[in-house]
């Protein structure tokens, strides 16, 4: 059993269960400078049967080989763009491997627009960058995101949160109730439109969420 764990301040580290003695924990820290760790999963991405672990940053998304810890830059958040936020991982198109619906442009305070939902593909060598697609753009203060089977026909949905209500007002952003969205993927993720479906929840700032279908 082993822990991954990232700092918001520049560092990740992983902490791996002791063969010998299963009560002691050894921890490392990784070779990878981070602006801001936002988001961290363990996760295959090199098909050896090892968890990689991947991480959203906050201008790149970048995953570590377990073999060599080797830093693999995916993606590169576009200059107009504020930071990464969040991922969740999936095999979007059907082709056998892993890719990754991501929340990018994550302004906390504008609740007017800003945010983007979006998705990248991943290459046959998942070491070289990944194709970005938008699903929806703008998702104000889009914030965290997972695949949940909603409608339970057995195909799950991307199910996106934000920080804050549509169009409300500081100081307390309490005025408009925070929206989620159930995206639907299409038979072509690359080029057809992602139906959504809004879901209204009685909370006016949620910071996180999580689900079982």
């Amino acid at each position: 059993m082993w822990l991954c764990l990232v700092g918001s301040q520049g560092w990740v580290a992983y902490a791996q269960e002791s063969d010998e003695t299963p009560s002691q924990w050894h921890s490392r820290v990784l070779p990878v400078e981070l602006g801001v760790g936002y988001a961290v999963r363990a996760i295959d991405l090199s098909g050896d049967g090892k968890l990689d672990i991947a991480i959203v940053d906050s201008k790149r998304i970048v995953w570590l080989d377990n073999s060599t810890w080797k830093v693999h830059t995916i993606f590169e958040t576009p200059a107009n763009y504020a930071d990464n936020v969040c991922f969740a991982p999936a095999d979007i198109d059907r082709d056998g491997d892993i890719d990754f619906a991501i929340g990018t442009d994550w302004q906390p305070n504008n609740t007017q627009s800003g945010g983007a939902v979006g998705w990248i593909e991943s290459p046959e060598d998942p070491r070289q960058m990944w194709t970005y697609h938008p699903i929806l753009e703008p998702e104000p203060t889009v914030h965290r995101m997972h695949w949940i089977d909603w409608n339970r026909d057995g195909v799950a949905e991307l199910i996106v949160a934000p920080l804050k209500g549509p169009k409300s007002t500081a100081p307390k952003f309490e005025d408009v109730p925070v929206r989620l969205s159930a995206f639907y993927p299409p038979k072509d993720p690359r080029t057809q439109r992602w139906e959504n479906q809004p879901i209204e929840v009685p909370l006016f700032v949620m910071h996180n969420f999580d689900g079982i279908s």
